[in-house]
């Protein structure tokens, strides 16, 4: 393993990349060329290239609306009633079904990316920086994401020092991570909870810059104001 700055980097295994890793990755890459080819005339924008981007007329007035964002997921999802006994008299509950956004990108985090990732595109980053937990759902989408716009990911993901200690295999969350090409980051949680998310993401940063890279940096989760505009659009859809 190399260790810089509190990062675990483990080399990835030529032997191991082409006895699991490729042909994975090529069979992953099968699956969603036939999925585009036969994806329905509403979800025509699933192409993974930017749009420009026009806010609720409600948002018009709010600052920083981004101009672009790219289609990652399977938009909009559906809502659908769910039949609760005993609720109060006049109420109901429904879910928006946010599990259907994609298979690889599951989930509300392909929301936040779209305009994440369109920022990062649109300033002419060449690289994505991220952190999350070692099984993060954010870093799995954020990997996937970047590997559909062909930039190279970096995770930092955050475990214990036991895994820190050897390679983390290939499990859950991190088999997507894997096959997505991302370089993965192993930090401690004593050294995620003395530094904090934003250094050592600067860390991780300030080396690549180094080396002539424009990393663009997302937060945990993806949540700061631009990611946010990924839910104004789950606003938009229910109103319709």
């Amino acid at each position: 393993m190399i260790f810089t700055h509190g990062y675990s980097c483990y080399p990835r295994s030529k032997n191991l990349r082409q006895k699991i890793l490729d042909p994975l990755f090529e069979i992953n890459r099968s699956y969603l060329s036939r999925a585009m080819a036969t994806s329905s005339s509403s979800h025509a924008y699933i192409h993974h290239t930017a749009i420009s981007y026009t806010p609720p007329k409600w948002a018009e007035r709010l600052s920083k609306v981004p101009k672009e964002r790219i289609i990652l997921g399977v938009l909009p999802t559906p809502l659908h009633k769910w039949n609760i006994q005993n609720l109060p008299c006049g109420m109901e509950v429904y879910v928006k079904r946010d599990d259907l956004t994609e298979m690889q990108m599951s989930g509300n985090k392909a929301r936040k990316l779209e305009f994440l990732m369109a920022e990062a595109k649109g300033n002419g980053h060449d690289c994505v920086i991220t952190i999350g937990g070692i099984q993060s759902n954010h870093a799995r989408a954020t990997a996937v994401a970047s590997s559909y716009l062909g930039l190279p990911c970096h995770l930092i993901l955050r475990t214990s020092r036991q895994v820190v200690d050897k390679d983390p295999g290939l499990v859950g969350n991190l088999l997507l991570d894997r096959l997505s090409g991302a370089n993965i980051h192993l930090v401690t949680k004593e050294e995620y909870g003395c530094n904090g998310s934003g250094k050592l993401m600067d860390i991780l940063s300030q080396r690549l810059v180094s080396e002539g890279k424009r990393p663009f940096l997302i937060p945990v989760g993806g949540s700061n104001a631009t990611g946010a505009w990924g839910y104004l659009e789950a606003i938009r859809e229910m109103e319709n």
